[in-house]
């Protein structure tokens, strides 16, 4: 089953916050203006791991909340709004993005008729993007972007996102396709907005690592096809994701993501000698495979096998 799309729409502003109660946090509303012609409209992707709204609001606010408990970026699209947690204050408009608050803390904001759009990403994920292990811990150090390119480069991970992979039911189908999506979007959330990751010292393996890596690689070669990450990997070979990084790295000079997306490759390239150009597309394989973007995926496989993945559909 993919992403789950759900919207809301009401006139009735006391059902609006009714709404955002429920959906986000336990909060206080105080609302101004007048009630005549209020509109509210909330629509949701939630993919699991990841989640992209968007929501409009026609009347002035002031929302007093609980903790979140996870990372919730806002971005606007309309308007101004004004958000206060933790003795910090930020003013945003048009086109900015700013993390709502830290996952345990209360916040205000304040808008008066906003177009927001609201991304969340899965905390077990940023700490697996960021290296944290299960005992270690992440932490943002500020809820602004570091650099206006680097806001720019989330905004635009996020529109990819959105409307291409979102938008085609096909693609967004895919269990690889949505995992490497959650984690590309947390890469880049990771880029923008300044964090420290409590990571504990560990004792990392010798030359007797070469038996982590063939667990590792026997358990990459059993679950290619499925929705693993590097911490799955090194669960499979029974040692600590750093242990089954520097495995990699020393003995073949290579990451367990690179190696599992060359295995993949090579899944992809079985499948198209052995499918039929009638009743099968390039990109229908390639998304099997995890390969969101055609160009990429044309690009990588005629880097590894010096033809076209067309060609080798058309002449098996």
């Amino acid at each position: 089953m993919g992403p789950m799309r759900d919207e809301f729409i009401t006139a009735d502003p006391e059902e609006a916050h009714a709404f955002l109660r429920e959906t986000y946090t336990e909060n206080t509303m105080r609302i101004a203006g007048s009630r005549d012609g209020f509109r509210m409209r909330h629509t949701a992707t939630d993919a699991g791991s990841f989640s992209v709204a968007a929501m409009t609001h026609t009347m002035a606010v002031e929302h007093v909340a609980q903790p979140l408990g996870y990372p919730l970026i806002s971005r606007v699209v309309r308007g101004k709004i004004e958000r206060e947690t933790g003795g910090e204050t930020v003013r945003a408009g048009h086109g900015d993005m700013f993390l709502v608050a830290q996952p345990d803390r209360p916040y205000t904001v304040r808008w008066d008729n906003v177009g927001l759009q609201l991304i969340r990403v899965s905390p077990a994920v940023l700490a697996e993007v960021a290296g944290v292990s299960r005992t270690g811990r992440l932490r943002f150090t500020s809820l602004v972007p570091e650099s206006p390119a680097s806001a720019r480069s989330l905004a635009a991970t996020v529109d990819f996102i959105a409307s291409g992979l979102l938008a085609s039911p096909e693609a967004a189908a895919s269990p690889l396709l949505i995992s490497g999506a959650t984690r590309l979007l947390a890469g880049a959330m990771l880029t923008a907005f300044p964090h420290e990751a409590d990571i504990p010292a560990e004792r990392l393996p010798g030359p007797g690592s070469t038996a982590t890596l063939r667990r590792a690689v026997a358990f990459i070669d059993e679950f290619a096809g499925a929705d693993i990450s590097a911490v799955d990997i090194a669960a499979g070979a029974h040692v600590t994701l750093r242990a089954v990084q520097h495995a990699f790295q020393r003995h073949l000079g290579t990451t367990p993501m690179a190696y599992l997306r060359r295995v993949r490759l090579d899944r992809a390239r079985q499948e198209l000698r052995s499918a039929s150009p009638a009743h099968t597309t390039v990109t229908q394989i390639a998304n099997r495979w995890g390969f969101s973007s055609p160009s990429r995926f044309t690009a990588h496989y005629r880097a590894a096998y010096g033809e076209l993945p067309r060609d080798t559909l058309r002449h098996g």
